[in-house]
């Protein structure tokens, strides 16, 4: 995510990994095959993850924007 400095490229990343189809949704749709005491735990560590991964965008895309801005200004 360091290397991305374009918020449509951003947005595509997210959408990629986060998003309704993607990757990270893609794990979280296997924890229902897991054994009942298997599923909260990894529930739990994939749920702290995506929040890690959300806040990571959220920061990215918050630097972008104001590169934006920045850019604009001068």
């Amino acid at each position: 995510m360091d290397n991305i400095e374009d918020l449509t490229e951003l947005e595509t990343v997210k959408v990629k990994f986060i998003g309704k189809k993607g990757t990270f949704t893609d794990l979280m749709k296997t924890l229902g095959s897991l054994e009942p005491q298997n599923r909260s735990e990894a529930g739990k560590t994939l749920n702290l993850i995506k929040k890690e991964i959300e806040e990571k965008f959220y920061i990215k895309k918050n630097l972008l924007n104001r590169r934006l801005l920045d850019e604009k200004i001068k």
